[in-house]
């Protein structure tokens, strides 16, 4: 009863969310939105009615310049028949001592199942402070006894074109019982026209634990994110700079 007398107190602190929406943010703030959003909505999930799939992770890291915490938020879901939506923000947080949101990156796209795991996609990408970016492209998924594959491949339309490809390759297995294991590779190829190769590489390897009776996962373990990883740290353009840290992820339908 204490537990849950603690967690409708922080439920009750709700408009502390409001503050993420500023350029300023505390940790303190932060957490106490974070836990309460999760409670409300762990709350309101029924497991047995189908719905949009949800995964949050939450990533900190530090490397020589800065500590930083990274929210990202993917939800997956259905409009009907072939025709399906995705949309991913992340957030980054500085934090040191100014504890400030850095741009966000939100992802939204539709896609239209040509054959099956292969679609076509229709994308919009929204970086804090800059125009909607449109991109069309295609997307294909597989999965079978614990490997995932996923890549997709957009173009952006319109003024200072660019491609940007990327590939998932993941595999998870049983440990015992609710307990498992994964390991996961998420690789960013962007090429702009007339400009060199960026890339980003994130690696996850964690233990996972199916809570019972429900489809909620929760995942976490070591991290680490590397940009520019083909440059050297002192590259004149896109040096490679690395991210070592730790993530804890929640997924639930």
């Amino acid at each position: 009863m204490e537990l849950r007398k603690r967690l409708n107190d922080i439920a009750g602190k709700v408009p502390y969310i409001g503050k993420a929406l500023t350029a300023e943010i505390k940790p303190r703030d932060l957490a106490v939105a974070a836990i309460a959003a999760v409670y409300l909505t762990l709350g309101s999930i029924n497991p047995a009615k189908a719905g949009p799939r949800v995964n949050t992770e939450a990533m900190w890291g530090e490397n020589e310049d800065a500590q930083t915490m990274t929210l990202d938020t993917k939800v997956f879901g259905t409009i009907g028949g072939k025709l399906d939506y995705f949309l991913r923000n992340r957030t980054p947080i500085d934090m040191n001592e100014r504890n400030t949101t850095r741009p966000t990156v939100t992802f939204i796209d539709l896609d239209y199942e040509l054959l099956k795991g292969l679609d076509v996609v229709l994308a919009a990408e929204l970086v804090t402070g800059a125009p909607a970016d449109p991109r069309l492209g295609m997307q294909y998924f597989y999965t079978k006894n614990g490997l995932m594959l996923y890549t997709l491949a957009t173009r952006k339309l319109g003024e200072d074109p660019n491609t940007k490809w990327k590939f998932d390759l993941g595999y998870s297995g049983k440990i015992r019982g609710d307990l498992g294991w994964r390991t996961n590779l998420e690789q960013w190829f962007i090429f702009p026209d007339g400009d060199p190769t960026a890339t980003i590489s994130r690696f996850r390897l964690g233990a996972t634990y199916q809570i019972p009776g429900s489809k909620t996962i929760l995942s976490f373990g070591p991290a680490l994110d590397i940009n520019n990883i083909q440059n050297g740290d002192d590259a004149a353009t896109n040096p490679r700079t690395m991210m070592p840290g730790a993530y804890l992820s929640l997924q639930f339908k």
